[in-house]
């Protein structure tokens, strides 16, 4: 089977104004994967190059539709990294990730809300820090709601 069938095959085709998800292999990431000539390719990019071509390597692959499943070639354009950011600002989708969920955190949620009742209870910064091993400092601030604002 060539590789055009063998892609399509994996897609629920509709009309030209339906998504048409895919129906294999979905990555961590909630894309389709397909193996394209020995590479693990998104299955909207393989989409991309079988119905228009090549895709220029600085370029991504966006999707008009925000759905990662589909693969109807008229949901999807290229833009640059900073355009597909763009794209998601302009349509709400950002959620900046925060607490627990932000890439450098060094506490959970309810390690900050102990940590403020500690302190309240008469625990000292230097003792909570040594405790958490995090600086009087960021205690201090976590306390005086500076940091973890949220909770």
């Amino acid at each position: 089977m060539d590789v055009k069938s063998r892609f399509w095959n994996k897609v629920r085709i509709g009309n030209i104004n339906e998504c048409w998800n895919w129906q294999a292999c979905v990555g961590k990431s909630g894309y389709g994967r397909f193996n394209l000539n020995g590479r693990n390719a998104t299955a909207p990019r393989v989409a991309w190059e079988l119905a228009f071509g090549k895709i220029p390597n600085e370029l991504c692959v966006c999707h008009y539709c925000d759905n990662r499943l589909c693969c109807n070639p008229f949901h999807l354009f290229l833009g640059t990294v900073a355009d597909n950011n763009q794209d998601m600002m302009l349509k709400g989708r950002f959620v900046p990730p925060i607490g627990s969920h932000h890439g450098r955190a060094k506490l959970s949620e309810q390690q900050v809300l102990d940590i403020r009742k500690a302190h309240q209870d008469g625990k000292s910064l230097c003792g909570l820090a040594r405790q958490y091993g995090m600086s009087a400092v960021g205690i201090g601030d976590i306390c005086k709601h500076k940091l973890w604002r949220h909770i």
